[in-house]
């Protein structure tokens, strides 16, 4: 009996290992069919490369912005061009320096150098912030911009590999 458990557990362990994708590297990305199945890609360090996303629901009533920094190093994203309020954020700054997420009331990206942000928060390098505000959403009127900046208190371009992910409302 506790044989059999074991090659039961043997079973299960195999399907997790089967499940779990293994990263790929290729400078090009391959050029694949609709339905096709491929590896993970991964990036030169080995870390899992993603796309750059945006959905708004149909309705209105949320929205859902995902914005990545290209590899070139992009130095902002526009995440509204209309009124929303920002829910939550994820933020991973992907290189070795301390940089600073600036969030602009704006409808167009990026913002003139020296821009004044509505806020800004310190990523330090090589780290991941979580920012929450589900208790009181902050509102921008015009629109919601993110940047990457050198300074905190006006926006110095920053070339670096930032991640951004936001969850956006209308305002209320």
């Amino acid at each position: 009996d506790a044989r059999q458990r074991g090659i039961d557990r043997m079973g299960i362990l195999g399907s997790v290992f089967n499940f779990l994708g293994l990263g790929e590297h290729n400078a090009p990305l391959p050029v694949v069919s609709s339905g096709q199945r491929v590896p993970l890609q991964a990036d030169a360090r080995g870390r899992l490369r993603v796309a750059v996303e945006t959905s708004v629901d149909a309705g209105g009533a949320a929205a859902r912005a995902r914005h990545q920094s290209a590899p070139e190093g992009a130095t902002a994203g526009l995440a509204s061009s209309s009124p929303r309020s920002v829910v939550t954020a994820l933020v991973q700054n992907r290189s070795a320096s301390r940089r600073f997420l600036q969030l602009h009331d704006l409808a167009a990206s990026p913002p003139a150098a020296g821009a004044v942000p509505v806020a800004s928060y310190t990523v330090e390098g090589n780290a991941t912030l979580p920012l929450d505000f589900r208790a009181l959403p902050k509102a921008f009127a015009t629109g919601v911009v993110w940047t990457v900046s050198q300074t905190d208190a006006t926006y110095t371009i920053a070339v670096e590999k930032f991640f951004v992910e936001m969850v956006l409302q209308d305002p209320t």
